[in-house]
C-alpha cells in the first residue's frame, strides 16, 4: 500500500511539472546563500521543496537546514508524508533510479509472502 502512495505522490508531481531532475548536486562551494541561489532559478521560489539524495551529502545538508522551505532527506528515509508536504520534488537521475529500485523491492517481497 505504501508503494501506490508514494509512486501516486511521485506520479503527481511529475505531471504537474513539480519534480526536477538534476545531474549532480556538485554544487560549490556547500553555502545556504549558494543553494538559495539556485533554486531561485527554477520555478519552486517561494514554495515548500523537498530535496531528495541518493547518498551521503552532510555538507549540502548543512546548506540547505537553514533554509525554512526547503528540506533534504536521504532516499532511505523518503516517505509519503513529505512528498505530500512539499510543493516541489528535487533529485537527480541516479536518485530516481534508486527510489524505483526500493519500492520495486518492497513490492516483489510483498508479494513472495
Amino acid at each position: 500500500m505504501k508503494q501506490k502512495a508514494m509512486f501516486m505522490c511521485l506520479s503527481e508531481k511529475a505531471q504537474s511539472d513539480r519534480m526536477f531532475l538534476l545531474e549532480s548536486f556538485q554544487i560549490e562551494p556547500y553555502k545556504t546563500k549558494r543553494m538559495i541561489e539556485l533554486f531561485e532559478k527554477l520555478p519552486s521560489k517561494d514554495h515548500k521543496v523537498l530535496i531528495v539524495l541518493e547518498g551521503s551529502h552532510p555538507l549540502l545538508l548543512r546548506s540547505v537546514r537553514n533554509i525554512p522551505y526547503m528540506k533534504a532527506v536521504s532516499v532511505n528515509s523518503l516517505n509519503v508524508m513529505d512528498v505530500l508536504e512539499n510543493d516541489f520534488f528535487v533529485t537527480t537521475e541516479q536518485g530516481l533510479n534508486q527510489i524505483e529500485t526500493m519500492y520495486h523491492k518492497l513490492h516483489l517481497a510483498k508479494r513472495a509472502s
